[in-house]
């Protein structure tokens, strides 16, 4: 509901489109996108996911129509689509090409800004005003961006992920020991709450006692 709240306030608000709360709508188109294109989500959860997508996107558009909101709707749109499709099950390496560039998408988001603005400045300083020029430019600044968010996702991203997973890791290990302590000692104090005994610790009693009198008698013949 907050993020349906967000949508509407903020497609709705087209005199903040230099302020950052403006693209919270986007924000939040993307967030919907993402929990409606889960497979295992129940089709009625689904239907009401996209409901909140296209309901606020379309009255914004009716009011005051912006390039902004219909691109950032069609974007949800493919999102949804692409993550309703098993990519994995399809092959050619362009499908390979989708699957890392998906995979390195968030690096991707925390480094194209400033990549552009680099690369904005260094153009406008050194290459001459003219459209098509200036087009290659749009063209370097995407690939600029992409190449840098490959190198963040490799450098900084995936080795953080592995150091936090491998601290995670003894924790995980403590707990499930401490856990199995924890019934261990439970079943053993039920055990001698019960008046006739728990059959399983007597069995294993007998147990231990045989093998202990075996070996005890085979180091004495011995």
């Amino acid at each position: 509901m907050k993020v349906r709240v967000a949508i509407d306030f903020t497609m709705l608000m087209s005199s903040t489109t230099v302020w950052a709360p403006y693209f919270f709508g986007s924000y939040g188109l993307g967030i919907l996108a993402w929990w409606a294109s889960d497979p295992r989500r129940p089709f009625g959860a689904t239907l009401a996911l996209l409901m909140m997508m296209a309901m606020p996107a379309v009255l914004a558009l009716a009011l005051d129509f912006r390039t902004r909101i219909a691109v950032a709707s069609v974007v949800a749109c493919v999102l949804f689509l692409f993550g309703r499709t098993r990519l994995s099950t399809y092959a050619g390496a362009g499908w390979t090409v989708v699957n890392y560039v998906g995979k390195i998408s968030y690096s991707i988001f925390l480094v194209h800004f400033p990549v552009c603005l680099v690369v904005n400045a260094a153009f406008t300083r050194f290459v001459p005003d003219d459209a098509y020029l200036q087009g290659v430019g749009v063209l370097y600044a995407w690939a600029a961006s992409v190449a840098a968010g490959a190198v963040f996702f490799h450098w900084v991203e995936a080795p953080l992920s592995r150091l936090l997973m491998m601290r995670a890791k003894p924790a995980a290990m403590y707990s499930t020991r401490a856990a199995s302590l924890y019934r261990r000692s439970i079943g053993s104090a039920n055990c001698e709450k019960n008046n006739i005994g728990c059959i399983i610790c007597l069995t294993r009693k007998i147990v231990m006692n045989q093998n202990r009198t075996s070996s005890l008698r085979s180091t004495h013949f011995s």
